[in-house]
């Protein structure tokens, strides 16, 4: 007879099997509440920097509408006595010309026969912007208020008295003077900055622009809070009295049309001709939650490695590029505006053309067709473009500079962002295989200096690493620098 015995598990099997089973379950659990939590704080982040950012666009659509940015509290009043200020910390005013309060404004009826201009409702005070602290509906710090005339949802300010100005929240959470904050990084020659808690600007010396800092604090407890810090500028468009907007400089010799509110640079590399391109690094690596390595160099070669999220002027490395970018399309001037220009000083500036190409493993141009007039069509049609850009990829900038290179009717000056080390270093460029660099630098000063454009002006920015020189990296590599090595351009490290 064929007797089986069929085993089962033994008790102290069964403990251990349910031991594991239980751990492999916790582990589980915890794992899906930690990416719970990381997901919640991402949206808590992304909402956050989208309040920022919309409480700075507010207030710079207004500075572009005033005539001067007021600086001193004192100042308001000294205006126009009648004038209140609000109780909190005062930031700054704004300073309105006449405005239209409705479209019934504009009719023919309403124009000055003697000066051919509108008769335009007076605005007796100027806009101050300041803060308060938190009540208790309201998020911990400070909040930012505006307190100025109302808008209309056309667009229009809704009375020019300064009875029927109100006060309007803007942004909550501001952090305190006492907490860590980014330092606002100010143009040359610029005034000092003032920093009033989590808030700071710094303007020019005719009060004409303004650059501003922003810190918020998103506290959902003491130890799942998110930390936002943003950054801005803007410019006065309306003349002031005893000054204009414009600055034309020398407009007898000068070929590139001034910029308004100062000359435009990104991020401190100047425009050298106006026949701009500007290329933007938006690989992976310039997300503001790439990790990259930090190393400090000794005599004894680099160490102290680390891992850190970079931030220059409080952001992340593609958010600083991209609205720094944004501000000079901004600054630059279109064609009726040259027009303007040359007719009212009758000088000779030129109209700019601008090509802005974005590039990671693949080269995004903003205009398929190559560089265009800027229009403010083109303008409104560039800063459209700016703002759907998102970082992702890998690296390649090769294609887009080397067909600036050969457009010597279109491009007089290439402005190339990167922080990191391209995937290739060599392959096709202007007809020849070879390293790139080599390829560039042989075929502008051999072929294109040669022609009346003049050798390509290749600026490029390293950001955060500085690979202008192969002694300032751990990696040991100056491709930038080599791109730079033409007669009138250069590489600049900005961290």
């Amino acid at each position: 007879m064929d007797i089986r015995v069929e085993k089962g598990f033994t008790l102290a099997e069964l403990i251990v099997t349910s031991a594991i089973s239980t751990s492999v379950i916790i582990g589980g659990f915890a794992l899906v509440q930690v990416l719970m939590q990381t997901s919640e704080l991402e949206e808590r982040s992304l909402t956050t920097t989208g309040n920022v950012e919309d409480a700075l666009d507010f207030i710079m659509d207004e500075v572009n509408r005033g005539k001067k940015i007021i600086e001193n509290q004192s100042d308001i009043k000294n205006n126009n006595p009648i004038c209140s200020i609000p109780n909190g910390k005062f930031l700054f005013g704004i300073k309105l010309p006449g405005q239209a309060l409705s479209n019934k404004d504009y009719t023919n009826k309403d124009i000055d026969s003697k000066t051919g201009k509108f008769n335009l409702s007076k605005v007796e005070c100027p806009i101050v912007y300041y803060l308060r602290n938190h009540t208790s509906q309201e998020k911990k710090g400070f909040t930012l208020l505006r307190y100025g005339p109302q808008l209309t949802k056309k667009g229009f300010y809704e009375s020019p008295s300064s009875k029927n100005y109100k006060s309007s929240s803007l942004l909550e959470g501001i952090l305190n003077s006492n907490q860590e904050n980014e330092n606002l990084i100010c143009p040359p020659n610029w005034k000092s900055v003032n920093k009033i808690e989590g808030f700071q600007y710094c303007l020019d010396k005719n009060n004409k622009a303004i650059e501003i800092l922003i810190g918020v604090d998103d506290l959902l407890n003491q130890r799942q809070k998110t930390n936002v810090i943003s950054s801005f500028g803007g410019f006065t468009r309306i003349q002031d009295e005893g000054l204009i907007n414009m600055n034309p400089g020398d407009v007898k010799e000068g070929k590139i049309p001034p910029c308004f509110g100062g000359p435009c640079n990104w991020m401190g590399v100047g425009i050298k001709s106006n026949k701009i391109t500007f290329m933007i690094d938006k690989s992976g690596s310039m997300y503001k939650y790439f990790r990259h390595w930090k190393c400090d160099k000794t005599k004894y070669g680099w160490r102290s490695c680390r891992t850190v999220y970079p931030r220059i002027q409080g952001q992340g490395l593609f958010d600083a590029a991209r609205s720094n970018l944004r501000q000079q399309v901004v600054k630059l001037p279109t064609r009726d505006e040259v027009n303007k220009l040359n007719q009212q000083y009758n000088s000779n500036f030129e109209y700019v053309y601008l090509q802005i190409i974005a590039f990671n493993h693949i080269n995004y141009p903003l205009f398929s067709s190559g560089p265009k007039i800027l229009t403010h069509a083109t303008k409104a049609q560039a800063l459209r473009w700016i703002d759907q850009l998102r970082p992702g990829g890998g690296t390649n900038p090769w294609n887009g500079l080397c067909s600036s290179l050969q457009d010597d009717k279109n491009v007089g000056q290439v402005i190339l962002l990167s922080d990191g080390m391209p995937n290739r270093y060599s392959g096709y460029c202007a007809g020849k295989y070879g390293k790139y660099s080599d390829v560039i630098n042989e075929f502008n000063r051999n072929i294109r200096s040669k022609k009346p454009s003049g050798e390509l002006i290749i600026d490029s920015i390293s950001f955060f690493h500085d690979f202008c020189n192969s002694n300032n990296n751990i990696w040991g590599r100056n491709w930038l620098g080599n791109i730079s090595s033409g007669n009138q351009s250069e590489c600049t490290p900005v961290n």
